[in-house]
């Protein structure tokens, strides 16, 4: 995994919505225009252990759901590394943890990192989106 740009797309595809940064990871990579100059990765959450990978890229987008906005909408963010680093607390990671670990660690962080957030509604025991999840995701 060496290209300029990394996407992590993550949540849990066994809950509805939760798994849209998951799916849109996968559509994704699908395309050959974005894996020309993307490495994208679908994982259920972000661990330490992607810290490493995260330190060599230039660009890096993060794609999650959030119960916040409204089911479909797309909200991007700038995310920036968070160094108040407790691993102890939980196996999984904010994206500014993330950061902050690959910072620590390996003394890099990417240009820049930015946040797509997926208005989700729907987090019941299923593996599919919500229609309208699966919508926003289309445009």
């Amino acid at each position: 995994m060496d290209k300029p740009v990394l996407i992590i797309g993550y949540g849990n595809i066994l809950r509805g919505d939760d798994g849209a940064g998951c799916r849109a990871a996968e559509w994704l990579a699908q395309n050959p225009h974005v894996t020309a100059l993307a490495d994208v990765l679908s994982c259920q959450q972000l661990t330490v252990e992607l810290s490493e990978t995260v330190s060599r890229a230039r660009l890096l987008i993060f794609i999650d759901a959030d119960s916040r906005l409204p089911a479909g909408t797309i909200k991007n963010r700038v995310v920036t590394p968070d160094y108040s680093l407790n691993p102890g607390i939980s196996h999984s990671l904010s994206p500014a943890q993330l950061l902050g670990f690959a910072a620590v660690l390996f003394n890099k962080t990417p240009d820049k990192a930015e946040m797509f957030l997926i208005g989700a509604t729907s987090f019941d025991f299923v593996d599919r989106l919500s229609p309208e999840v699966e919508a926003g995701l289309r445009t």
